[in-house]
């Protein structure tokens, strides 16, 4: 690809319904796919597949809309404007889930994706099922939460790995590796391995274990720096 300058607007945002009184429950609609291709990508404008805000009428009677997809594909980036997928805000406090970013250097091989939600708390975020690929980064932040699902794997290659905030859950068939893992920390992170689910990382400053099933056992690696362990609705290790 060529050379591509955002000083503008590139969006794919979900829509917001009408304030009329016949669409008293209407929700968001959720982001849109925004897909890039190019050699060189620069500017400091915006890039944004935000979910749409619900109707509201003294409060937010609908559902937010889910944050969209974003994937770059780049050669060399010096691009220093926002790229942004949040989920819209809904019924009450809630919010959208939030969407995905996914940005790749073609030159250096590197693939890093990102969720985050500004900190608003929404719905997770769904993978691919029977999907499988590798991350060299993974960052979920600011509430961003990401389901890996049921058939899908993903392999972690940094050796190191934050998860200052966001929760990743791994599902029953699914698998999330961390085979050059020698540092893993979060403070307000949590990790969550469902009854099947397979976590391939022998460390974890603070892990959840949830099984939905009674008395399935969730097979874990030994686990060094660790501060804080959780069984929840029967887990057991």
């Amino acid at each position: 690809g060529g050379i591509l300058s955002v000083f503008g607007s590139i969006k794919a945002d979900g829509s917001s319904p009408p304030h009329l009184t016949t669409y008293n429950y209407s929700g968001g609609g959720p982001g849109g796919r925004i897909l890039i291709f190019a050699g060189e990508l620069t500017g400091n404008g915006s890039i944004t597949s935000d979910g749409g805000t619900a109707y509201y009428n003294h409060q937010y009677d609908g559902g937010g809309g889910g944050g969209g997809r974003i994937g770059i594909h780049y050669n060399s980036n010096t691009y220093l404007g926002a790229i942004r997928a949040w989920g819209g805000r809904g019924f009450g406090s809630t919010y959208g889930g939030a969407g995905t970013i996914y940005l790749y250097n073609r030159v250096a091989n590197y693939a890093s994706l990102k969720i985050s939600n500004n900190s608003y708390s929404g719905r997770e975020t769904l993978g691919v099922p029977n999907d499988s690929y590798e991350l060299d980064e993974l960052l979920l932040n600011s509430s961003g939460s990401f389901i890996i699902a049921n058939g899908e794997s993903i392999v972690l290659t940094s050796s190191t790995w934050d998860i200052p905030s966001g929760t990743l859950d791994i599902s029953s068939g699914a698998t999330f590796d961390m085979p050059n893992a020698t540092a893993v920390s979060g403070v307000g992170g949590k990790v969550y391995v469902r009854a099947g689910g397979v976590y391939g990382s022998p460390l974890l400053q603070s892990l959840s274990v949830v099984s939905f099933y009674n008395y399935d056992k969730v097979s874990l690696p030994q686990l060094v720096a660790m501060s804080s362990i959780r069984f929840e609705n029967h887990g057991v290790y």
